[in-house]
């Protein structure tokens, strides 16, 4: 891709704005846009789909000469390919909202599972327990129900895998515990 580099980075460091906004072309369509107060961006003007648009390539000094012209030329070849890179930007932008709301979503499920809630809730209880009692529950919910439902979020934990819970606790012949771990998770919930 064969574009006239009409600009060098001493003539872009040495623009100087003006009253108006200036163009300085580099070729292939794009070019230095300075604003009256003195703030520089890369800009391309093109055709895609028969229509005049203006692609964004950054702002001077972030954004090098050297690497204008390689967004520059990479918007052409995409040009070239039926590619739309304003549809593409604007599609990758959508694509890292949803991972960072899908990613926020998990670590507000993560925030909010069982074992957090639990712990939560014996913290807020401690004042009113005897240490004994405290170290007991601590125990039981650590070894009976954490590794079951400790690490689910707890908006998602039926009934179901809470007697499962309970049945598995029962079935080792732990009926006193079952009963106490029972009653603690009702708490918790």
């Amino acid at each position: 891709m064969s574009a006239s580099n009409r600009l060098t980075e001493l003539a872009v460091k040495s623009a100087k704005p003006s009253e108006k906004v200036r163009k300085l072309t580099d070729g292939g369509g794009m070019y230095l846009l300075v604003h009256p107060n003195g703030s520089k961006y890369w800009r391309m003007d093109t055709r895609i789909d028969s229509k005049q648009k203006t692609l964004s390539f950054g702002v001077w000094p972030e954004v090098s000469l050297t690497e204008a012209r390689e967004r520059r030329d990479e918007a052409r070849r995409k040009i070239k390919d039926d590619i739309n890179p304003i549809e593409e930007k604007r599609e990758q932008r959508r694509i890292k909202v949803v991972q960072v709301q899908e990613q926020e979503r998990i670590e507000q499920e993560q925030a909010t599972t069982f074992e957090v809630v639990a712990h939560e809730w014996m913290r807020r209880q401690e004042p009113r327990w005897t240490e004994d009692h405290s170290r007991r529950t601590r125990r039981s919910l650590e070894q009976h129900v954490f590794p079951d439902l400790g690490d689910r979020p707890i908006a998602e934990i039926g009934l179901r895998e809470v007697l499962d819970t309970l049945r598995r606790i029962e079935a080792e012949g732990k009926h006193e515990a079952a009963s106490r771990a029972r009653q603690r998770c009702e708490k918790v919930f």
